[in-house]
């Protein structure tokens, strides 16, 4: 009798600790409705649900206030965040709003996820959409690259923020390469850099020769009055 009641508490905790692993991994969140992927549901319900035409839009990243559409980038530029900004700027109707305000504290990301995003961006600006950007403390990496890349005049950062700009990176784990796959990889690395190197020198005041030099087997860091100073920015928030 016992052991029937042994095997029957071990196949519960079993039960439990698989309902409890699959909640780690994400959920459908039960009031806002779109997957969660971080384990303390409260990590979202600090936001509030946003409204037009007596439908309730619910982002993560996303809100409505007034007649600004608020994106908040306060956290690493990733494919999650690219597809829940596609989707908000799929579902919010264009005529609902006339200034897009994208809110950065960020430690970077993935460059073709910022490609990415910046893409959206300049559709945005072809719409005839006003795209603000504004640093809350850190834009790096990635992050830096979406805080350069909006409308002029409406780039924003505090006077301590830290913004990081840096040569792209690689990561290879049990790699076999020849030669020839370590040049043919150099080549494409090369053109990616020097891509994003001219797209950044194109909204700042740096030239692309300068920032080849800054960033060469190092970072470069700069405070937001010195972004300012190199055209990474336009207004320091006082």
């Amino acid at each position: 009798m016992r052991k029937g009641w042994f095997a029957i508490l071990g196949l519960l905790f079993l039960c439990v600790s698989a309902w409890a692993d699959q909640a780690t991994k994400g959920s459908i969140c039960p009031e806002y409705g779109f997957h969660e992927e971080y384990t303390a549901c409260t990590s979202c319900h600090d936001r509030k649900p946003v409204t037009y035409e007596h439908k309730q839009l619910n982002f993560q990243f996303a809100q409505l206030k007034g007649r600004t559409l608020v994106l908040n980038f306060r956290r690493d530029i990733d494919d999650f965040l690219v597809e829940e900004i596609r989707t908000a700027l799929l579902t919010v109707p264009p005529s609902e709003y006339d200034t897009v305000r994208i809110e950065i504290a960020s430690f970077g990301g993935g460059y073709f996820d910022a490609l990415a995003l910046i893409a959206m961006i300049e559709e945005l600006q072809a719409q005839g959409k006003v795209v603000e950007t504004v640093c809350y403390g850190y834009a790096l990496s990635a992050g830096f690259l979406i805080l350069i890349s909006d409308t002029p005049g409406h780039r924003y950062c505090t006077s301590n923020s830290i913004l990081m700009w840096h040569e792209i990176i690689s990561f290879s784990f049990f790699s076999i390469q020849s030669v020839s796959d370590k040049e043919s990889e150099a080549k494409i690395f090369r053109l990616l850099q020097d891509n994003v190197n001219e797209y950044i020198a194109s909204h700042s005041s740096m030239s692309k020769e300068e920032l080849d030099r800054r960033i060469k087997f190092k970072e470069l860091w700069v405070t937001g009055r010195e972004a300012l100073k190199y055209g990474f920015v336009d207004h320091i928030i006082q």
